[in-house]
């Protein structure tokens, strides 16, 4: 890393896991991810989370003996530096073709977040989370390892409890027709926050605008819940730390059809001078159970917020 851009060396780390994956590469992934039981892998499906670089060399070793050689191409890069330089937050926008099992496989659009830290020296990966078109995942499902732990509990308790907190109050505010985004959620976001849902990248306007059907919806005799769950948790460096969550939302009301939408999350958030833990990236993925009268085509962002009320008539 000597004389390289951080930023350089973060897309480097993460073109050279794409490529050793296209090609088959174990080896090279070994030298790229993290070997602790802090590894973290998650795919789209409630099935494909992995702990440990063991459980998931193991899933990517069953996948390869089936897998012909695939083309994976990169068209769309952003990385964050986290911890004075010594983590990272990247998210790449990536195609790929190539067999499976003889038969031609196509994914167009995948959106992957990467952790990454500094250690010896060199970017290795910690958490590796993707969303995958809604026909399927590229991984194969596989019981998975029980979630590790992170270095630092209170950080990780602290962080989650800012969290609910965060969901407890939006919930009271918007039932009570008193949601105000500049107040409520905008002190907890960084400038720089990034969220993908469901492949697609929104930043803090776009955040803002998912609320404003729900507030309409709630106008209009709707009573909203949003609550969320910890999955794991591990502390990247002081003051900034990765969890790992599941969140449900649900809108209903008397003679209205319900929505009751669950999502698991990656989550990076960092303490402000202030103390106050602010969020810097999210990743969401529906999770199959969610339940709601809405096209698919809709299933993003504020589109997915505007569906709510137009197709269940809100």
């Amino acid at each position: 890393m000597s004389g390289q851009h951080p930023r350089d060396g973060i897309r480097e780390a993460c073109e050279s896991f794409l490529d050793a994956y296209g090609s088959r590469d174990l080896d090279r992934l070994r030298g790229l991810m993290s070997h602790r039981e802090d590894l973290v892998v998650l795919g789209t499906h409630r099935d494909l989370r992995f702990t440990g670089w063991t459980a998931f060399e193991a899933a990517l070793a069953d996948q390869f003996a089936a897998m012909g050689r695939m083309a994976v191409r990169t068209s769309g890069f952003e990385a964050s530096l986290l911890a004075g330089g010594r983590a990272a937050c990247a998210a790449l926008t990536v195609d790929c073709d190539g067999t499976v099992s003889g038969n031609p496989v196509r994914a167009e659009g995948l959106r992957i977040t990467l952790t990454l830290e500094v250690r010896d020296g060199t970017w290795r990966i910690v958490q590796l989370h993707w969303s995958v078109p809604q026909d399927g995942s590229l991984l194969r499902p596989e019981e998975c390892d029980a979630p590790g732990g992170g270095e630092d509990p209170d950080d990780i308790a602290d962080a989650f409890a800012a969290y609910e907190e965060l969901a407890r109050r939006v919930t009271e505010s918007v039932n009570r027709r008193r949601f105000d985004f500049s107040r409520d959620i905008a002190p907890l976001v960084a400038g720089d926050f990034v969220e993908i849902v469901n492949g697609v990248p929104y930043g803090p306007d776009a955040v803002r605008q998912t609320f404003a059907p729900l507030v309409e919806a709630v106008g209009g005799g709707a009573a909203f819940s949003w609550t969320v769950a910890l999955e794991s948790g591990r502390v990247l460096t002081d003051g900034t730390v990765l969890l790992i969550t599941t969140a449900r939302v649900v809108l209903s009301g008397r003679g209205r059809p319900r929505v009751d939408d669950r999502y698991r999350i990656t989550n990076v958030l960092r303490r402000s001078p202030t103390g106050q833990w602010v969020f810097v990236h999210q990743h969401r993925s529906e999770l199959a159970e969610s339940a709601a009268d809405v096209d698919p085509a809709d299933n993003t962002g504020p589109e997915r917020a505007a569906s709510w009320a137009r197709r269940t008539g809100w």
